[in-house]
């Protein structure tokens, strides 16, 4: 009879209705969860407590109903909204998305760059840094390019773009675009530039094998601020120098606490977990590697594919564990999963350990080759990326070509002592000096094996 009674009244008095209801409702204390479930029905009420009412319940319902969550998210974009607010919801909205329809909630993520000012909001950058973190490299890019053009240079969120910017260069293999600038520039920022670019400085650092104390204290100061206050990329980044450096406990222990942080809102990305078990896997820690491999196994795929980085960390994991056969599968199972994302070059890098394993080294010197070339052709020089040079000098030697193995092996120390890490120094030291380091004649390379180990 109520429906039957609304449905003959003229669309103004039904709003003006339910306003004076739902008001009347909060200002006597009823619980928010039953206001928002009458809200959901009611047409657009115009009034701004209403969609403040509807976020609040939305963030609270998404860590037990996602669902209803989402419901109570979508109903407020109906309303008339400030920039903020706007921003904040469509946030939410994504996050419980996120699990049942990581697509969805990518999609969404792409929308606040274009509906919100970046000028005001610093949803924009949190936008990037979800989409990051689920894997949505491309979707994040055309995201900062809409962003970094609407935001006037003096806005107080253009460093934070700028530097997310730069990291998505930094994580991906894709051709830079014209917004950013050159890696000196990168590499010679302050480091008082905030949290969001000292983790990017961090990496940069560490991709290029230079200074390697700094990249140390940027990291540290990266991860010191508050729960919640900096981004997951910067902080993962931030981690994995640490790693790099040669602090993998301290590592550890930040990707701990990083993924204890991310579970309260959000499922972990598979990406995120895949830094963690390759921590893990560096420290000796198989059990937390496989732990959090099956995590990644379960948590939403992004629309790109399979996570080139997740499947390198279950390859190493299966090698670590002597388990040839499993990591053949592991590698080869998805042979188009890599390209251009993160972890391509790593995927790449694994796939040559299982071809070495297996005693089929010319697959295993192009595989190397591969990696060297996506790593190369931007720059990331640090044998600590992965000691794809020493793996082709052993892979070289079986070949019969002990002079190029040699050159490899050695040109990886120079790097390896440059960086200083002890890691890639002592890989670096012990493949040398299984090598026959005075050979006089080198075997023609017709067989494509010499030519391959100039990448």
């Amino acid at each position: 009879m109520t429906e039957v009674v609304l449905a003959g009244l003229e669309a103004g008095r039904r709003r003006a209705l339910f306003a004076s209801a739902a008001g009347l409702a909060a200002r006597a204390g009823l619980p928010e969860e039953r206001i928002a479930r009458a809200l959901l029905d009611a047409p657009v009420l115009g009034e701004p407590w209403a969609a403040e009412l509807l976020h609040r319940v939305a963030v609270r319902h998404r860590a037990e109903d996602r669902h209803a969550a989402a419901a109570v998210a979508e109903r407020a974009l109906q309303e008339p909204l400030p920039d903020a607010l706007r921003g904040a919801l469509l946030v939410e909205l994504a996050l419980s998305r996120a699990h049942t329809a990581p697509g969805t909630a990518a999609r969404v993520l792409s929308r606040i760059t274009l509906d919100t000012d970046p000028a005001t909001s610093r949803h924009g950058a949190r936008a990037v840094d979800l989409l990051l973190s689920a894997g949505e490299v491309g979707a994040a890019r055309q995201a900062l390019d809409i962003a970094v053009r609407r935001c006037p240079e003096d806005a107080p969120g253009r460093a934070d773009l700028l530097s997310l910017s730069r990291l998505t260069d930094d994580l991906g293999f894709e051709q830079r675009t014209v917004l950013r600038g050159p890696a000196a520039a990168v590499t010679a920022a302050p480091d008082d530039d905030g949290p969001v670019a000292r983790g990017t400085t961090a990496w940069s650092l560490v991709l290029r094998g230079r200074d390697r104390d700094r990249a140390t204290r940027l990291a540290r100061a990266t991860l010191a601020g508050p729960v919640g206050a900096v981004p997951a990329i910067p902080q993962v980044v931030a981690a994995l120098t640490l790693d790099a450096v040669g602090f993998g406990g301290e590592a550890g222990d930040a990707m701990h606490h990083l993924l204890l942080e991310i579970t309260r809102e959000r499922p972990v990305p598979p990406a995120v977990l895949a830094v963690s078990a390759l921590v893990g896997l560096r420290t000796g820690d198989l059990d937390g590697a496989r732990r959090d491999l099956r995590a990644a196994a379960d948590a939403p795929v992004s629309s790109d594919g399979p996570d080139p980085l997740a499947g390198a960390a279950r390859v190493l994991l299966h090698l670590a564990e002597s388990d040839p056969d499993a990591a053949d599968a592991a590698a080869f199972g998805h042979p188009a999963a890599g390209g251009v994302r993160p972890g391509a070059a790593l995927l790449e890098y694994a796939r040559g350990r299982v071809r070495s394993a297996q005693g089929r080294h010319r697959d295993a010197v192009e595989q190397y080759m591969g990696c060297g070339r996506l790593l190369l052709d931007r720059g990331r020089v640090n044998p600590v990326l992965a000691p794809w040079r020493s793996a082709a000098a052993t892979s070289l030697l079986a070949c019969g070509a002990p002079a190029a193995a040699h050159r490899m092996a050695a040109d990886e120390l120079r790097l390896a002592l440059r960086w200083g890490a002890p890691a890639p120094v002592a890989v670096a030291e012990a493949v040398l000096a299984g090598l026959d380091a005075d050979p006089t004649v080198e075997e023609p390379g017709g067989d494509g094996v010499t030519r391959a180990a100039r990448p």
